[in-house]
């Protein structure tokens, strides 16, 4: 059974069209083996599937629970949850006597209950104050996990370590490779099955103290950020925190928000409309040194940097975030392309991988560093054809050699510390290699 690219273009359009986010390109595998196997489950043919999920609330609500992303673990990004504890809780619990936080895409639960461990925690010097943990999200299989409270051992990572305690404390039986936890931590969580993009709010409460929305903006298009963002900013009480992971923070443009800092931990406190006309600045944390931040983009290097670093520590979820902050943010262009290449390439999917490099060549024909790694793609399977297109990434280093293009600063990063000398080499060593191998000669 085959899912052909037209179906599955339409499937991933289907997931922006329900959710507001878009499934990234390495999704798309897992997205044509749920198609096929649900095709299998209900007897229907691949060209009758999407017409099938479109109709039927069922099979929509089981296409999209399957679809999402929801990777997630205890005290992620721990740096975060160690500034809710230190200033954030605290002061909440000096001027309220019950604390309410909304994990407001929470997947499979992770998150909300360390924000309820915290939270708890918190309290142990205030017992008079009360928590409320909110736990939306739109996989209604994944909020199963946080009504059974059973969870695998591989949920506590090395990130987050330092805070385990909080969640180990409340485990109340263990099984092998998952433990399962107390009422007391689980009682503490309402939980709410909820699309974030087409339902209202009526089930989460108004004047949050904090709302953590994390992991979740990277997939959204531009034009849907502030719509996310306004419309969960409005549950927050004036003074409150919102919670971003930290590749998001610059996608928070709104006046509703402010941005403050506390070591290094970048945040925003919601304000109120007259503060916001009228820009007050913040009387209790440091202010990032970002002035006109609300039109602030990132330089496209610096995302490019960020990408090359994380494919140098093979870290490929790491090198996939800053891939979709650069198509998020700037679009389609000839390093996108060129990137996503690299990425297909080093997680093996190399028909991918030859296609979004062919696609860097076809937004701009002269940029030779895609034409050496399709060249290197096509080493394995069609010598000749890497032979000509070695060829044709010489004349291009050749025709550059004694001028700087005009993005130096990103070639360079792209190159990882090599020049264009190295690369002319080992293309002429590729050349002399397959033109023996495949028995023609080459002439210089």
């Amino acid at each position: 059974m085959h899912i052909d690219e037209h179906t599955l273009s339409q499937a991933a359009a289907l997931v922006q069209e329900y959710t507001g986010l878009r499934s990234p390109e390495s999704n798309h595998s897992h997205i044509k083996r749920i198609l096929i196997q649900m095709c299998r489950s209900r007897g229907v043919s691949t060209s009758t599937i999407l017409p099938c999920i479109r109709k039927n609330k069922e099979c929509l609500k089981e296409f999209i629970n399957a679809a999402m992303i929801g990777e997630t673990y205890f005290f992620r990004e721990v740096s975060q949850f160690r500034i809710l504890l230190e200033y954030v809780l605290n002061e909440i619990s000096r001027k309220n006597d019950n604390i309410r936080i909304w994990s407001a895409s929470c997947s499979t639960g992770e998150e909300a209950i360390s924000l309820s461990a915290a939270a708890l925690y918190n309290n142990k010097n205030t017992a008079d104050t009360s928590v409320e943990i909110f736990a939306s999200d739109i996989n209604t299989l994944a909020l199963e996990r946080i009504q059974s409270g059973t969870y695998p051992k591989s949920s506590l990572r090395r990130d987050g370590k330092e805070l385990h305690h909080l969640i180990t404390d409340h485990i109340e039986k263990e099984n092998g490779s998952s433990f399962t936890l107390n009422n007391k931590i689980l009682s503490s969580i309402s939980v709410v099955p909820l699309n974030l993009y087409k339902d209202p709010l009526t089930q989460i409460p108004d004047d949050l103290d904090v709302i953590f929305f994390r992991n979740t903006l990277i997939y959204a298009p531009m034009e849907n950020r502030k719509y996310f963002i306004r419309k969960i900013a409005e549950k927050l009480r004036a003074g409150g925190y919102l919670f971003v992971a930290a590749s998001e923070v610059p996608y928070i443009t709104v006046p509703q928000l402010e941005p403050v800092e506390f070591k290094d931990v970048h945040l925003f406190r919601r304000i109120t409309q007259q503060q916001a006309e009228t820009e007050t600045p913040s009387p209790t944390a440091e202010k990032p040194d970002t002035k006109e931040r609300k039109d602030e983009v990132p330089p496209l290097k610096e995302y490019i940097q960020k990408t090359v670093n994380a494919f140098n520590r093979e870290n490929m979820k790491e090198a996939e975030i800053h891939l979709m902050e650069i198509e998020n943010t700037y679009g389609d262009t000839v390093y996108t392309f060129f990137l996503k290449g690299l990425y297909f390439r080093d997680i093996g999917s190399k028909e991918e991988a030859m296609e979004k490099l062919s696609a860097a060549l076809s937004w701009n024909s002269f940029f030779w560093p895609a034409s050496y790694y399709l060249a290197e793609l096509y080493t394995e399977t069609d010598p000749l054809l890497a032979c000509s297109e070695f060829r044709r990434c010489l004349i291009k280093i050749e025709s550059q050699q004694h001028h700087e293009t005009a993005d130096k600063e990103i070639e360079d990063i792209l190159l990882d510390g090599f020049d264009k000398s190295y690369f002319h080499h080992l293309c002429n060593r590729w050349i002399n290699k397959l033109c023996t191998y495949a028995g023609e000669e080459y002439a210089h």
